[in-house]
């Protein structure tokens, strides 16, 4: 292989191993993969195949921060504190969002959020679980 097609080599690898991760998600996305391996190996014909990356999954919210804000317009809205659990269903189903890995992925981004507001408006009840409210004026 000439030294000027290795970062083209590179970066084509990264792709095939990015679009490797897909095709076990989605069958369509074969044909892709093939083209790929064709174009490596015009530039190199001694490549081997690295190992699939799996892809992301899609974020839960659009912009940051934007978990932690739904749960405290959920807790304002409550009547009783809230276990952490029941703010991620009501901020996810705000949104259309209902699948159970959203639901657990959301929880842990809003307890952060939640543990760094304790004591600039949030009150943490003690328990198990714990439950959470916002501070009376």
């Amino acid at each position: 292989m000439a030294r000027n097609y290795r970062y083209v080599v590179e970066a084509l690898s990264a792709k095939h191993a990015r679009l490797q991760g897909l095709v076990a998600r989605d069958s369509q996305r074969q044909p892709d993969l093939e083209a790929v391996e064709r174009v490596i190996r015009m530039y190199d014909a001694s490549w081997t195949p690295p190992a699939p990356i799996r892809p992301r999954r899609p974020a839960i919210m659009d912009r940051f921060g934007a978990l932690t804000t739904g749960a405290l317009e959920v807790l304002r809205e409550a009547d009783r504190p809230l276990k952490t659990r029941e703010i991620a269903r009501m901020v996810l189903a705000k949104r259309g969002i209902h699948d159970a890995a959203s639901i657990g992925a959301a929880d842990t981004s809003i307890v952060a959020g939640l543990k760094a507001r304790v004591g600039k408006g949030v009150m943490r009840h003690d328990g198990k679980p714990v439950r959470w409210t916002i501070k009376a004026p």
